[in-house]
């Protein structure tokens, strides 16, 4: 088994998969840092087991501010605007439930796991490698035979590889900029507050204890960090210190043509034994703990017979 991705749902699956000695291949280099930065709140403790992290319990409450006014509940112009801002479409987002509630934040760094870095994938072809295995070319020239793959990486890169057309994603995802800060005095609040206001690219800021992080569909301008502060009544900037900003491409999934992804998604796992596992992978609007119950799903696939398999697949 190899696994596409070291990601957090890359990392899940090596220690689910463990019995099978899995090996992961990474697109980033030795050393370099996941470009992950946006807000990571868990809400299934079992994931830290998988991740070997320990986790840490916090009570987070969550606001609506919208047009200098803040808001405890959402109505549907704060769901469209909002759902549009960050999704093209009208999608329910999480804006739309305001509770309180019980999270949990990784106390550490997941485990690494063994795999190789600097690796991106070029081509993958069924049946081409020695014994019958399927055959994958990375851009540096290195290649690799496998039986079985679980891809963490986006969808579109693995249709691509294959050769699936994959135009049906173009632009079908939006960047997210990012920024984060240390909160330079006592803090031990864990909130969120939505922006649902169109106009202002910032969605979502979160403070977590001592940090602070803005995520944006655009890039975080001095006039959108001052509109931030002052929303949130801080009223001395010194108190943070901006520790980097970050850029994800693939911060916000897009929705497309969900036969044509459901398609793709079996043709892989018939045709090349790929299962694709997390949100990029599969092309959702995912949360972290979704990854468990598909980790289980693919381990029910593995253990069926190949008649079995083909049947099950289908109906997923």
């Amino acid at each position: 088994m190899i696994i596409l991705g070291a990601g957090i749902a890359g990392t899940a699956a090596a220690n689910y998969f463990s019995q099978y000695n899995p090996y992961v291949y990474d697109k980033r280099e030795k050393g370099e840092e996941s470009s992950h930065k946006s807000i990571m709140r868990i809400r299934d403790y079992r994931l830290g087991y998988l991740l070997g992290v320990p986790l840490k319990e916090i009570t987070v409450s969550k606001y609506i501010y919208y047009k200098g006014e803040y808001y405890h509940s959402a109505n549907p112009t704060f769901l469209n605007e909002y759902s549009f801002k960050v999704s093209g479409g009208f999608i329910e987002r999480s804006i739309g439930n305001l509770q309180t509630v019980k999270r949990y934040l990784m106390n550490g760094k997941p485990v690494d796991c063994i795999g190789s870095y600097g690796h991106v994938v070029r081509s993958i072809e069924a049946g081409a490698g020695g014994g019958g295995l399927n055959h994958m070319i990375f851009e540096n020239g290195n290649t690799v035979d496998y039986g079985v793959m679980i891809s963490t990486i986006p969808l579109p890169d693995v249709l691509k590889a294959v050769g699936i057309s994959y135009d049906a994603f173009i632009g079908k995802s939006k960047t997210v900029y990012i920024n984060r800060y240390t909160i330079r005095c006592p803090s031990t609040m864990y909130y969120t507050v939505y922006y649902p206001q169109r106009s202002l690219g910032v969605y979502r800021v979160s403070v977590e204890g001592k940090e602070l992080v803005i995520e944006s569909t655009q890039k975080i301008s001095p006039s959108d960090e001052l509109y931030i502060f002052n929303s949130l009544s801080f009223f001395d900037p010194g108190y943070f210190e901006l520790d980097g900003s970050y850029t994800q491409k693939y911060g916000k999934i897009m929705m497309i043509d969900d036969n044509f992804r459901k398609k793709a998604i079996v043709e892989l796992t018939e045709k090349y034994n790929i299962y694709s596992l997390g949100r990029f992978a599969t092309w959702r609007n995912l949360t972290t703990d979704d990854i468990i119950p598909d980790i289980e799903k693919i381990a029910s696939l593995l253990s069926m017979s190949k008649e079995g398999r083909e049947y099950s697949i289908k109906l997923l």
